[in-house]
């Protein structure tokens, strides 16, 4: 690689994701419905799953400003146990994985709470619940959207690694989103691939992972 020149887990967008997770890192809590709203706004809107995008009423079907869909997001905190069981993954200090399994249901669990909570005000789902968490507790929920699943299937179809589906997940979970959780289970499997074949002496992150995906 030449001097300068970006590696497949590099890219232009660095530096401002970094300002996203030292202000995640920084307000880790949803007390202020100030930096709520930043936080929420900014990640949305950077990552194309703002929260207004499709948005839904909040006032007994009268239309509402968009200003209410992120205050409805602030209140969903301080009404349910959100934040404690955020601030759990945010001090675990191990990447994600599958060896673990009752760690993995708490994060994922977390996941699917969050996605059905907003879904009562926004139009957004799955998506928006990885990337707003993600910034909170990046070794702990990987990025999903929809080219990031659509190029990790491509990635381990060209490596000959079967793509598993919800049928072959041997996992009991009761409470976690099935596409997710795919989309976990793969995403770990595509990134213990590429660390096998690199050079690195660190393990990758869910960030460069998400590059990789992205790169297309």
């Amino acid at each position: 690689m030449r001097h300068g020149e970006k590696s497949e887990f590099e890219s232009i967008w660095d530096k401002g994701n970094s300002i996203l997770y030292e202000l995640c890192r920084e307000n880790p809590r949803h007390d202020d419905l100030e930096m709520t709203v930043a936080k929420s706004w900014l990640i949305g809107r950077s990552y194309s799953v703002a929260l207004e995008r499709r948005y839904k009423s909040v006032s007994n079907g009268r239309n509402s400003k968009i200003s209410m869909v992120y205050e409805e997001f602030h209140d969903l905190w301080k009404r349910s146990d959100l934040q404690s069981r955020l601030d759990k993954e945010i001090s675990k200090t191990t990447i994600l994985t599958t060896e673990n399994l009752d760690d993995m249901h708490e994060t994922l669990s977390l996941h699917k709470d969050l996605t059905d909570s907003i879904k009562d005000f926004s139009g957004q789902g799955i998506s928006f619940a990885s990337k707003y968490l993600h910034f909170h507790a990046p070794s702990r929920f990987p990025i999903y959207d929809q080219i990031s699943k659509v190029n990790l299937r491509n990635e381990l179809e060209k490596a000959n690694i079967d793509y598993t589906t919800r049928s072959n997940i041997d996992f009991n979970f009761n409470s976690c989103d099935d596409e997710y959780l795919v989309f976990c289970v793969n995403l770990l499997s595509l990134k213990k691939m590429l660390e096998s074949k690199g050079n690195r002496s660190e393990l990758l992150t869910f960030r460069e992972i998400d590059t990789y995906l992205q790169r297309y």
